[in-house]
């Protein structure tokens, strides 16, 4: 079980009164990442957008907390039906910077796979993985490599198979 300065984490699906706490994360990572497409009315934009995806329930969203705490996120969003197969998009897969490295956001993947095979997912992709870090999680938890996209690596796990 992964804990944070000695706190242990808790992984849960998120609600909507998490949509402040999951928007300050995600510009946060955006910081990080890439300044250059933070702006200032960014943190509203996702602000709305966690209330409203919150409010719909129909993406699959896990989140970690310490407490009450959001300290990680990731997001699974439904794709179109393939081969009669619902298939899902990963996204908005966040760890706070000061949780890396303690095991999170493999137990966090872990959740959300779980959550996704719940919710009817057969298979998962994401698009133009260009963190290193992230890659590597991603292949330890399964997913292989399916092509390039100009911005970074593709990638899918079958959730049948795994």
């Amino acid at each position: 079980m992964a804990t944070v300065r000695g706190n242990p984490v808790s992984f849960r699906r998120w609600k909507p009164t998490d949509a402040e706490a999951v928007a300050r994360l995600i510009v946060l990572c955006w910081q990080e990442y890439d300044p250059s497409k933070v702006h200032g009315g960014m943190l509203n934009s996702y602000q709305a957008w966690a209330k409203f995806e919150a409010s719909r329930e129909v993406e699959t969203m896990v989140v970690a907390c310490v407490g009450e705490s959001v300290i990680a996120i990731a997001g699974i969003s439904p794709l179109k039906i393939r081969r009669g197969r619902q298939r899902g998009n990963l996204h908005s897969v966040c760890v706070d910077i000061h949780a890396r490295g303690a095991g999170v956001g493999t137990e966090l993947m872990a959740a959300t796979l779980q959550a996704a095979r719940e919710d009817g997912y057969a298979e998962i992709e994401m698009e133009g993985v260009t963190n290193p870090v992230a890659v590597q999680l991603y292949r330890s938890i399964g997913f292989q490599e399916c092509g390039h996209d100009g911005h970074g690596v593709n990638m899918r796990q079958d959730l049948i198979a795994a």
